[in-house]
């Protein structure tokens, strides 16, 4: 493993509430080198300009007296906060203080996970975010977790002997016009600007109309024609009904959008070129 483990605090000052450690501990590195590749199971963390590379034989703890030291001179700080391990081809991330939780956010567009002590979450291959506060003072770590196995595109032909009931097909995925990417990109830009942004309350329809160049109406009419296009394609949350607010519609939207990558960062750029049209 890259790296030199760092020194840990005497074993008097050990925490006995973190328990037995699974693997071995890593320390920081400077980064991929000719001795320091990653493969398809490393997992990279990040903080404070210094890289961490965990194999799937070790394990990474975060703390105020961890394997990734935070913050040593915080008492608010768990000895342990956390810790990142590796199990049945996932790398798994757990909360293990006992104090206010963690936030995992995720570059695939998952919605934000809220981790109480005591719970794990399986992460997402991709760029990850983890957010913790300690007293006054609020931490994030920051990584990329591997994706053992190369995905398969949905969008694939059959190969020859198979039938259109022998392949997948893609679920609320279909090619979007310029104005629909835009509209999507228009709602999505702080998160599509950075994936691992929290998300935030959605700006009202007037503002992103204006952000569009477009009349109110105009993009309503297309916010409702695309929510009904996905309505009928089976995402669900896009129609008005009972107890789900525009707003509501509209972050739901957004999460299908990001997760299904029916928008991408490059289409922001549809924002400048649409500006100033009706």
């Amino acid at each position: 493993m890259a790296g030199t483990p760092p020194t840990g605090p005497p074993e008097s000052e050990v925490d006995v509430e973190a328990g037995p450690g699974i693997g071995t501990d890593v320390g920081p590195a400077s980064g991929p080198g000719p001795d320091q590749s990653t493969d398809s199971q490393t997992l990279v963390v990040e903080f404070c300009g210094e890289e961490w590379l965990v194999g799937p034989d070790d394990h990474l703890d975060f703390g105020r007296a961890a394997g990734l030291t935070i913050d040593e001179s915080n008492r608010y700080l768990h000895r342990r906060a956390g810790g990142f391990r590796h199990r049945a081809d996932h790398w798994w991330l757990r909360h293990e203080g006992p104090h206010p939780p963690l936030s995992v956010l995720e570059s695939v567009g998952r919605p934000m996970v809220v981790l109480p002590p005591g719970v794990e979450t399986a992460l997402s291959p991709g760029e990850f975010a983890v957010v913790l506060a300690a007293g006054p003072t609020r931490y994030e770590l920051r990584g990329r977790c591997p994706d053992p196995h190369a995905p398969v595109s949905p969008l694939d032909d059959p190969t020859p002997g198979e039938t259109e009931l022998d392949y997948t097909v893609p679920w609320g995925v279909f090619e979007l016009n310029d104005d629909q990417r835009a509209l999507l990109a228009a709602l999505a830009e702080p998160r599509l600007r950075d994936p691992l942004v929290e998300p935030e309350r959605l700006p009202p329809n007037r503002q992103t109309a204006m952000r569009l160049g477009w009349t109110l109406s105009k993009f309503n009419r297309k916010l409702d024609h695309l929510c009904g296009r996905l309505s009928r394609h089976g995402v669900r949350g896009l129609q008005g009904r009972v107890g789900t607010t525009a707003n509501d519609r509209r972050q739901n939207l957004v999460e299908h959008a990001l997760a299904h990558q029916l928008v991408q960062p490059a289409d922001l750029a549809l924002l400048d070129d649409l500006k100033g049209t009706r």
